[in-house]
């Protein structure tokens, strides 16, 4: 089955958390006033204890292979590639389709800033909902993937395979910043941290307007492919898997120019978020 890893000793060591868990696949995670969530193959599961037990929720009945999670003041959202977006206003209980009408949703982040909903769907615009999910408008003149969001300064950052864009008018229009693939974002207030699949890891101290590739993969035989980055106070941590599907976590305090391994405890797991 799938697991959620914890960590009590600042990402040393990681212990399994699945007692609950019916699924073998988790590829996303939220949490909202202690309340955790994880995106399974077959919906949603919640843990209110910090992780130590979990209970399986299905989205308005259906079997829903959720890739994308938000939470957020007792509003969840689920989005799926296939079955489109979920919403629950009651912190997961009870699950409704908010976009029968829209169009087709395209695997990607959601992204919530105050009440607006941002994503990209299938035409690969970047689309917005200002009525929690149930109507869309298209913000995005130009067409590109999107696979993470982040805002900083007043800037709005999406990235994917097509590159860097960033929108300084609540993403309406969208400039490149870089041409470089990034699979996932993240930032620590000030800087702006772009992860690449097979490149490492790109760093911008002023909006995105020049990137510096802060570091190359971590020296460990057969790293390939990275599948996420978080950024915890002045700590970067990495996840990546290998070409056998063995999984690896690494943490930085230096932006990036160093790096430490902290699985142990993870198995060898591929970690997806």
């Amino acid at each position: 089955y799938g697991s959620v890893y914890i960590s009590a000793d600042s990402a040393k060591h990681w212990t399994a958390s699945n007692s609950g868990f019916s699924c073998s696949v988790i590829r996303a995670l939220a949490i909202d006033a202690g309340v955790l969530y994880a995106g399974t193959q077959s919906g949603v599961s919640i843990s209110s204890d910090g992780g130590e037990h979990w209970r399986d929720v299905s989205l308005n009945g259906r079997e829903v292979f959720v890739d994308a999670l938000v939470a957020k003041n007792g509003m969840v959202y689920a989005g799926s590639s296939h079955n489109g977006l979920f919403r629950s206003t009651d912190g997961g209980s009870t699950w409704s389709k908010v976009n029968e009408d829209s169009l087709y949703w395209a695997e990607s982040e959601i992204f919530v800033t105050g009440d607006s909903i941002f994503t990209m769907q299938g035409d690969r615009h970047v689309y917005l909902s200002i009525d929690s999910g149930r109507n869309w408008m298209q913000r995005s003149v130009q067409q590109f993937s999107v696979l993470a969001f982040c805002a900083v300064h007043g800037y709005m950052f999406a990235a994917g395979y097509d590159g860097i864009f960033r929108s300084s008018d609540g993403g309406n229009r969208w400039d490149c910043m870089s041409a470089l693939a990034a699979i996932d974002l993240a930032n620590d207030g000030e800087m702006v941290f772009a992860l690449t699949e097979t490149g490492g890891v790109l760093l911008s101290i002023n909006d995105g307007v020049t990137w510096t590739r802060s570091s190359t993969w971590p020296t460990h035989p057969g790293i390939w492919f990275a599948t996420a980055i978080a950024v915890h106070g002045k700590t970067v941590f990495v996840s990546a898997y290998d070409g056998f599907g063995i999984g690896t976590v690494w943490s930085s305090n230096d932006l990036g120019v160093t790096w430490t391994s902290i699985d142990d405890g993870t198995n060898g797991t591929d970690i997806a978020a």
